[in-house]
């Protein structure tokens, strides 16, 4: 990534910052380190994630929605999800924080129920 610095530098978007850290990546570095890596770079750049990123734990999350009727069955396949997208209660979260909430709450998603 050293080499791409100066791209890193002239990043605008998360989109721009997740591109550019997945084409870096290196065998065993895989879909959660890619977006983390882009959200520690974003951090420091003051730029946010617009898009929900699906990854191995919020991907889970987003098949426990999907199952439950919350999503449009396939929306766990895709790269990411538009905050649009998502059910009403979580389209007042920022992505990142629907991202978290995906991942870390998955193994609690079974009984949710959305209002």
């Amino acid at each position: 990534m050293i080499k791409r610095i100066n791209d890193i530098l002239k990043a605008r978007t998360f989109d721009e910052l997740f591109n550019i850290v997945t084409e870096c990546k290196v065998k065993g570095f895989g879909e959660l380190s890619i977006y983390d890596t882009a959200m520690r770079i974003g951090t420091h750049m003051n730029i946010e994630p617009d898009k929900v990123y699906l990854h191995a734990g919020a991907r889970k999350g987003m098949e426990i929605l999907e199952d439950k009727g919350y999503m449009e069955i396939g929306s766990s396949k895709k790269k990411y999800v538009e905050l649009k997208e998502m059910p009403k209660p979580m389209q007042q979260l920022k992505a990142a924080e629907s991202e978290h909430l995906l991942c870390s709450m998955k193994d609690n998603m079974n009984t949710l129920e959305m209002c």
